[in-house]
Order: structure tokens, then C-alpha cells, then sequence
């Protein structure tokens, strides 16, 4: 009886490994009102920017996720709030935004708070070098601790990304020139903005780095006088295209569970089906089950969870306006060598589990997490510093076989095995 129980559980959990990957709304509320614009996470909380039209006119609202439903942030008013990034430990947006103060704003844990005078205009906000830029439609500007100044008057405009990359600053969006330097994609150099290659013949929405290279995407066909579908990559010499690209506009690019996964307008990837969102392992394109059925505009990942905004209604089938959550498969994840391995024991137990690492440091600051088959996590635990074992718990569940997984605190795949609960 014991075999036939175990094989049970074997042929469920061989069919979690194969269809384990799963789409989701955010908690059990699957409606945001209005088209997400950004998404952010702040002290462990998820915030999204979303944008509708109130009496024909459009109106940007930023909330804030309780794990049960939306909250509406306060003191913030305006068109559109389109990027967000954390900056000394504080929580800035910036967009088309009227009040506290405009186009920019912190979050002070209960409401929205001026940040100087404002800027001319966000699209886009990086730190560099310590410092906080801002970079949208007209002037290049730096946060001066007290109010915004330019740093570069006209030299560059219609900025909509940035990205640090080998040291140097890069900005991305629809200018013609940036201190004479031409086709949409810029370097800060000491003084003055540099080229970057021959650059790219259309707008740039994203830039990022991935696998040490900084890739760039929006809406062309050329980098560098090579053909590239909306997407290519910078080595720091070249730019190359990116496994034959997307079909249409890439809106936003970031790297989660060791991928880069883009979203944007795109039905395709690589040539294969990908429904508004893809993933690119560094050599081969890849969908993310069914995607969604509309736009996707911004991404953010967080422990272990990829969440995906746009102008969407369902993901696989399930309803989940605008926002929605990607959890990836965790079987899919390369086992420790031989030489940094993970032994569990007893195993199979009684729900009392010990994971030993080959070396104390290991597995330092990495996180250990429990799925059941249906891909449900059940528990989750941080591995100790400077410890070489972890003990979890799951004695509560059923009789059965479990998946556990390691990642490290940048969410990248180290491990994972079985665990096996008997009574």
C-alpha cells in the first residue's frame, strides 16, 4: 500500500515539474483601478502606479498592497506616476505629477511628501555615483539634497531609462543628440555624454543589465548598423541582437530567477508564441505559460515572485486586472556539484528536517522555501549566517512528497531536492 501511496505522490509531483509554473492575481482582489504603470517594493511592501481617466481626464494614483487588498496611498495628484526607485532608504516616484510638488515625490509612510521645488519633468530616476537623477522630457537634473538642479541643460530630452553598466551612467529614450552625440542611447562621460557605438535607430523604453552586458529595448530594427527586433545588447564594444528579438515595442526589461524577462506589446519571442511577456536565459527565448492578454508595462521581483503590471484583464485564464504574479517552477533550478552539496536528513521523516551545507558560508544569507506539489509554498525559512545547517518544520502537513528550494539574496537558484513525509 506504502508503494502505491509513494508512486502517487511521485507521478503528481512529475506533473507539478512539468506544468509547476503558474500565473496568479496579487492576493484574492483582482482589480487596481487603472492601467499599472510602475511597480516598486518598499520595506517588504509592493506599490503600483496605476493611471485611469476621471471626467476625460487621466488621473495617476499610487497604491500600496496590504496582502489582502489595495490601499490608495494619499497627499499625491496628477496625470500619470511612472517610475519609482528606492533611494537612502526612501521611496521616491516620479511622473506627470501635480501635487505634493511637481513631477516628483517620497513616500513618508503615510502620505506623499515634496521633494524641493520638483523637476521639469520625470520619466525615469537612477542613482549614480550617490547621487539621484532625474531624467524626462526636457532637462537632465540632480537631486542636491534640498531641491533639483540641471546638470545638463538641453544636452539631453525625452529620456525614459537608465542603467549603470562597468561603472558609467547610461540613459536611453527618443533624443537626436545628447552633447552631439547622436541615435538615442548616451554614456556620461566626466563632462559630457558620449557615444555608445553607433547607437540604435529608434526609442528606447528600458536598459538593464544581465550576465554582465547591458541590453537595451523599445520600439527598432538596428544597434549599431546590425538588425535587432526591439531588443539588442551592449558588450562594452558592440551591440549585438538578442536571439532574433520580439515582433513588436518592448516596455519594460528586468532579471528574476536568473533570466531577463522582458514585457511590452509582443506576441512573439525568438519566433515562438509569447503573449506580452518572454524570458531570455542568455541563449534561447522562452514564454512564460500563457502570458497575458493585453499590455505589459512595468515588472518587479521580489522573493522569489515576479510581479507583472499593464493593461491586462486574465493571465492562463484566471481574472487579474492589471496586476498580476509569476511564480516559477521551482524545480527549475541547477543542483549544487558534488563539492557544495546539500544533504537532508532524515529523509525520508517524520516533518523535522535537517539541510546540511558542505561549507558554513555556503549558503549564507540565501533563503530556504517548501513548495507541496500543487506548487503551494508551505514554508520558508532565511539560512542562519555563518551556519552550516537549517532545520524546517512541516511535521502539520500530509504525508507526502515536497519540494524545497535554496535561493541567494539576489533570488538566483542555487538547490533544490525532495523531502519525504511519512507517519
Amino acid at each position: 500500500m506504502r508503494k502505491v501511496y509513494l508512486s502517487f505522490y511521485l507521478l503528481l509531483f512529475t506533473s507539478y515539474l512539468a506544468i509547476g509554473q503558474t500565473w496568479s492575481a496579487v492576493g484574492t482582489q483582482t482589480y487596481a483601478p487603472g492601467n499599472a504603470t510602475f511597480l516598486g517594493i518598499y520595506n517588504g511592501q509592493l506599490f503600483a502606479g496605476v493611471s485611469n481617466l476621471v471626467a476625460c481626464s487621466p488621473r495617476a494614483t499610487v497604491l500600496e498592497w496590504s496582502g489582502s487588498s489595495w490601499v490608495t496611498t494619499s497627499g499625491l495628484a496628477g496625470a500619470s506616476a511612472n517610475t519609482s526607485i528606492i533611494y537612502n532608504n526612501n521611496l521616491i516616484i516620479g511622473g506627470a505629477l501635480s501635487t505634493p510638488i511637481q513631477n516628483v515625490a517620497e513616500w513618508g509612510d503615510t502620505a506623499w511628501n515634496a521633494m524641493g521645488g520638483g523637476t521639469l519633468g520625470t520619466n525615469a530616476l537612477v542613482e549614480y555615483n550617490g547621487n539621484l537623477y532625474s531624467g524626462g522630457l526636457s532637462d537632465f537634473e540632480v537631486w542636491a539634497g534640498h531641491g533639483w538642479t540641471v546638470a545638463d541643460k538641453g544636452a539631453i530630452n525625452s529620456v525614459y531609462a537608465f542603467a549603470v553598466y562597468n561603472g558609467s551612467l547610461y540613459a536611453g529614450g527618443n533624443f537626436a543628440q545628447a552633447s552631439g552625440v547622436a541615435n538615442n542611447i548616451a554614456m556620461r562621460g566626466d563632462t559630457s555624454w558620449e557615444t555608445v557605438g553607433s547607437g540604435i535607430n529608434g526609442s528606447i523604453y528600458a536598459l538593464t543589465t544581465y550576465n554582465g552586458e547591458l541590453y537595451a529595448a523599445g520600439f527598432f530594427d538596428s544597434a549599431g548598423g546590425k538588425y535587432a527586433s526591439n531588443i539588442a545588447v551592449w558588450n562594452d564594444t558592440n551591440w549585438a541582437p538578442v536571439g532574433g528579438g520580439v515582433n513588436f515595442i518592448v516596455l519594460t526589461m528586468t532579471v528574476f530567477n536568473g533570466q531577463l524577462i522582458v514585457g511590452g506589446e509582443f506576441d512573439s519571442a525568438g519566433g515562438k508564441p509569447a503573449n506580452y511577456i518572454a524570458a531570455w536565459n542568455g541563449s534561447a527565448w522562452s514564454a512564460l505559460g500563457n502570458g497575458v492578454n493585453n499590455n505589459v508595462t512595468c515588472l518587479a521581483a521580489y522573493d522569489s515572485v515576479l510581479y507583472v503590471g499593464g493593461d491586462f484583464t486574465s493571465t492562463g485564464g484566471i481574472a487579474a486586472h492589471n496586476i498580476a504574479q509569476w511564480t516559477p517552477n521551482p524545480a527549475g533550478i541547477n543542483e549544487l556539484s558534488s563539492s557544495n552539496s546539500v544533504t537532508v536528513y532524515p529523509n525520508p521523516g517524520n516533518g523535522v528536517f535537517i539541510l546540511q551545507a558542505s561549507s558554513q558560508w555556503l549558503l549564507a544569507n540565501s533563503r530556504l522555501e517548501v513548495y507541496n506539489v500543487l506548487g503551494q509554498q508551505i514554508a520558508n525559512s532565511q539560512w542562519p549566517l555563518a551556519n552550516s545547517s537549517i532545520k524546517i518544520d512541516i511535521s502539520g502537513q500530509p504525508a507526502g512528497i515536497y519540494l524545497y528550494r535554496i535561493t541567494s539574496g539576489k533570488g538566483e537558484s542555487i538547490s533544490s531536492g525532495k523531502l519525504i513525509l511519512q507517519r
